[in-house]
């Protein structure tokens, strides 16, 4: 048994506020059985916390990348902590920020500019489970063994996700966001998401840029946004006004109780009079404050239940430095040489012991990305030396045309038999990475780094803008 210290890197770019957290983890490998030592990571110690900062944009539909850049890297001097010890992370852009046309270039400039395994990540549905986790949701519901549900609010969309006894249950993520219609110091209308301005309109409310509005009417935009995170939530929604979805349920994000975190979750558990939220939008320059009190209330009408999490404002960026790495221990087979890799898309493919359709699907799926990929096998065998033989010919099959490197995950700890029986088999060389124990594949990408000790670091994630 031995213990290592392991640094890790978070940063949210969002609608509204920039934040950037280093973690360090404490990671103990113990020896699970007589041939393999199995990482666990003991505790994640929060070591740094940046200034929560306004995004820097150049204009509605950029970011500024050179800011954002400089203060990346201003946050890490700031921290103490050196760039080369950070070993792993997630670099996300999240809301409608994600939407801006530099908002990939800029994500891809971070990552690639802080040496070997920073990550970038993005997609609605990871950003609800990063934010569940950072918020402290999913480990309650794992403790409770409960159906919990956290509601992240940022400034451009809402992402839900529902944990079941600490499991991933559903995701819903909205275009509802404190900073869709933002306002200056007489109430007036600078900017209005097209999609709210849309769904606004199906109400009969016209509301347009350098429109001047009162209280009265920015309470009542809240109110309407908040009923539809509600309704959303419990499935009450006319189909009309499908297109403030971003991303759908698939089957319930009800729960026992319901937990709000994000910047507008910031004025859902405050106390503020008419004045203060006033107030509190012409610092801001949005509606957020209103519409985290009028969420508040909509769901105290419906009588949901509202709890407070750990984290609020910083639950997402806390998400991403925290739990976005997995670890994969000494039962893998690894080609160090080959490592790190980043970007690799993500193919997944259930092994049932019938090889033909393994291989077809697989094959089917490849075709849709050119270049390295890995293939995520979901492994229903019985683990017998015949079961992973055949499983073995069956990915060289595969990797024949389709896999420069032959990349292999699995949620079963057969990684090191399988690596060896490729290695045995494989006629043509190629370099294999067989790792095991990856159970959380939400996303559609994955990183690898290099050992870290005893550990492979591991982050599943989306590249979406």
């Amino acid at each position: 048994m031995f213990i290592e210290k392991i640094y890790t890197l978070g940063m949210d770019i969002g609608t509204t506020t920039t934040q950037l957290i280093i973690c360090e983890l404490t990671v103990e490998n113990l020896t699970a059985n007589y041939l393999s030592v199995e990482p666990k990571i003991l505790s994640r110690k929060l070591i740094y916390e940046s200034p929560i900062v306004i995004t820097p944009m150049i204009d509605s539909y950029h970011l500024n990348e050179t800011e954002l850049i400089k203060m990346f890297f201003e946050f890490i001097k700031e921290s103490g902590v050196d760039i080369k010890k950070i070993k792993t992370g997630a670099v996300i852009i999240t809301g409608e920020s994600s939407l801006k046309e530099n908002a990939s270039q800029l994500i891809h400039s971070i990552a690639d500019s802080t040496g070997e395994f920073i990550v970038a990540t993005a997609g609605a549905d990871l950003e609800s489970i990063l934010a569940g986790y950072g918020s402290g949701v999913q480990a309650l519901s794992y403790r409770q063994s409960s159906k919990l549900t956290n509601i992240d609010i940022g400034g451009g969309t809402t992402n839900i996700v529902k944990f079941d006894g600490g499991e991933v249950s559903d995701t819903l993520t909205l275009h509802i966001g404190g900073r869709l219609l933002r306002i200056d110091n007489q109430l007036s209308v600078t900017y209005i998401s097209p999609v709210l301005q849309k769904a606004l309109l199906l109400e009969g409310w016209y509301v347009q840029q350098e429109d001047t509005l009162t209280y009265k009417q920015i309470r009542a935009i809240a109110e309407f946004m908040a009923a539809y995170v509600v309704g959303a939530i419990t499935h009450e929604l006319h189909p009309d006004y499908d297109l403030l979805y971003v991303s759908k349920d698939t089957v319930s994000t009800e729960a026992e109780a319901y937990f709000i975190s994000g910047g507008v979750g910031e004025y859902v558990y405050a106390t503020c009079d008419k004045d203060s939220l006033i107030e509190a939008c012409l610092k801001y320059q949005d509606i957020g404050p209103v519409l985290g009190d009028a969420v508040k209330k909509a769901f105290q009408k419906r009588g949901m239940v509202l709890r407070q999490p750990e984290h609020k404002i910083r639950a997402t960026v806390c998400g991403s430095g925290s739990y976005s790495m997995q670890l994969s221990g000494n039962t893998i087979y690894v080609d160090q040489a080959a490592l790190p890799m980043k970007n690799l898309p993500l193919i997944r493919v259930t092994y049932q012991k019938e090889i033909e359709g393994f291989v077809a699907a697989a094959k089917r799926l490849m075709g849709y990305h050119q270049g390295q990929s890995a293939l995520y096998v979901t492994y229903e065998g019985d683990k017998s030396y015949e079961d992973i033989i055949r499983l073995a010919q069956g990915i060289i099959d595969i990797a024949e045309e389709n896999m420069a490197h032959i990349i292999v995950i699995t949620d079963k700890n057969i990684g090191k038999a399988l690596g060896q029986t490729l290695q045995r088999h494989l006629v043509k060389h190629k370099a294999i990475v067989c790792i095991d124990h990856i159970q959380n594949t939400h996303g559609s990408y994955v990183d690898l780094g290099k050992m870290v000790g005893g550990s492979l670091p591991v982050v599943i994630k989306s590249l979406i803008f």
